[in-house]
């Protein structure tokens, strides 16, 4: 009995000292194994999946903004937060992802923002961010994943950007997107304000204002175009367009010009200052120009108004005779066919 009892306290021991050394290792193991898994989920983040309720709203909108990538990746939607982002703000935009068939190399997203000289002015590249970068077995086929895209922006002048994206695999090879035109390797998805400050300018009476939208404040004829400036007093829902007419002593239009704002109305903020050449053809038969501006959308005119003068509501333009230009220029209110031929008869030299 004494000799058992001697064994047990032997043998207990040493099993429960082996015991516990089994046990820590497995629970260290395992920590070990789900810290892993934490930081490859961190360092590879699983994309975003939309409910199947968030997915059918979506794909029940028109498709006409659907681009389809080579390696079945399909751009369904894309939404900028701000389209006039504040200085310093980075711009931020949001797109829609599917995978339209299983996903065998891993891809990257490139995000490229232009100005009107095609040239980058800011850029994302996914493949050096690992937040963006999924992995392979990430992309589940059908379903439709939500992306919020963080762009820094520098310092630039006010100007509108055009934001390209398109996707590369791991060595710099782009996946072309196949149009109607051919094979290309990115794609326009919006387009934002890029920096710049208002102008402060010096008070300028303005030639005419035109529907509280913008301040024609400049105005110069060359032998065959205008250069006309421009201030913003708000930002318009819709693109503007210009429209320039020359008019000979008889009232006939004998030269016209419509073109858009080059700095686009909807993205104006106001107290911004910008000119605009426009070319026009036979300028030098006119006597008169008239200048307006009307809604590129439901083609309504914006009424001008002229300082200290009432509004003229029935006028299509702002009228200026062209001896006066580059001098004396003031706008001319002219209400009727009668009114606007004994203004050119007293005025013109």
């Amino acid at each position: 009995a004494i000799g058992l009892a001697s064994g047990l306290c032997t043998w207990l021991p040493r099993r429960l000292l082996y015991g516990g050394v089994i046990l820590s290792s497995i629970g260290l193991g395992l920590f070990t194994g789900v810290t892993y898994l934490a930081g490859m989920a961190r360092m590879f983040p699983f994309p975003q999946y939309l409910s199947t309720v968030e997915a059918s709203a979506l794909l029940a909108k028109p498709s006409s903004g659907r681009v389809m990538f080579s390696n079945g990746i399909e751009l369904v939607d894309a939404q900028l937060a701000e389209r006039r982002p504040s200085a310093g703000q980075p711009l931020a935009i949001t797109i829609v992802w599917r995978a339209t068939q299983p996903m065998s190399q891993s891809a990257y997203l490139m995000l490229d923002v232009r100005n009107a000289e095609n040239q980058t002015v800011a850029a994302l590249d996914t493949g050096n961010v690992p937040r963006y970068s999924y992995v392979v077995r990430a992309w589940r086929t059908g379903e439709l994943v939500r992306e919020t895209y963080i762009v820094p922006l520098g310092l630039n002048p006010a100007q509108i950007g055009h934001i390209l994206v398109g996707w590369r695999v791991a060595v710099p090879e782009f996946i072309p997107i196949k149009t109607l035109v051919g094979e290309q390797i990115s794609i326009e998805v919006g387009r934002a304000r890029l920096g710049g400050q208002a102008v402060q300018t010096a008070a300028v009476v303005p030639l005419a204002h035109y529907g509280n939208k913008v301040d024609l404040i400049g105005l110069t004829k060359l032998s065959d175009s205008v250069m006309l400036q421009w201030r913003a007093t708000a930002a318009a829902d819709h693109d503007l367009t210009i429209f320039v007419h020359g008019i000979d002593h008889s009232g006939a239009i004998v030269a016209q010009s419509d073109v858009p704002f080059e700095f686009a109305a909807p993205y104006w903020v106001p107290g911004d200052v910008f000119s605009q050449r426009i070319a026009i053809a036979r300028l030098e038969q006119a006597d008169q120009l008239q200048i307006g501006i009307y809604d590129a959308t439901t083609i309504e005119r914006q009424a001008p108004a002229f300082e200290r003068r009432q509004s003229a509501r029935e006028q299509v333009g702002c009228q200026f005779c062209c001896s006066k230009i580059n001098s004396q220029l003031s706008p001319q209110v002219c209400r009727n066919a009668k009114a606007r031929h004994n203004l050119l008869a007293t005025q013109l030299v």
